[in-house]
């Protein structure tokens, strides 16, 4: 021992096993950690190196040795989208949550507003507060004016 507190390894059992999630059932869901709107790959984007995509209930598969991008579904047919080239749809990292940074379901908000009415206020202090069509995990304003 160099160490007096230095124990040799042991594979006894410590305490209840985790438990594992059950075949077919859906993994758990909640916020994903902030890394993976840096680190994952966008739709249309090579995800050969990452393994995992941003969009909701998209899967990282490979083509060949050179590309993989994400895709909801893979089949190993012609891709008409793609020179009817054949994929090997071999799936490389698990199916994505989407980005959902605020919680899930990931949510999208859109809304039209009139800045010069007393929405312009409104749409003001909810930006402030990040609330309302802020809290969402991505949004679009659209105005009736420039």
């Amino acid at each position: 021992k160099e160490n007096p507190w230095d124990t040799p390894w042991s594979c006894d059992e410590i305490g209840m096993r985790t438990p594992a999630i059950a075949e077919g059932a859906q993994p758990p869901r909640g916020k994903v950690q902030p890394w993976v709107v840096n680190n994952c790959t966008a739709e249309g984007a090579n995800c050969l190196e990452t393994h995992c995509c941003h969009a909701v209930g998209h899967r990282c598969f490979k083509k060949n040795e050179f590309w993989a991008t994400c895709k909801q579904s893979c089949s190993t047919e012609p891709d008409p989208n793609d020179g009817n080239r054949t994929w090997s749809c071999e799936a490389l990292g698990p199916e994505s949550w989407g980005l959902a940074i605020k919680g899930f379901p990931s949510l999208y908000c859109i809304s039209l507003f009139m800045p010069k009415s007393y929405e312009g206020s409104l749409m003001g202090t909810q930006l402030k507060s990040n609330a309302g069509i802020f809290a969402c995990d991505g949004y679009d304003i659209f105005a009736n004016t420039d």
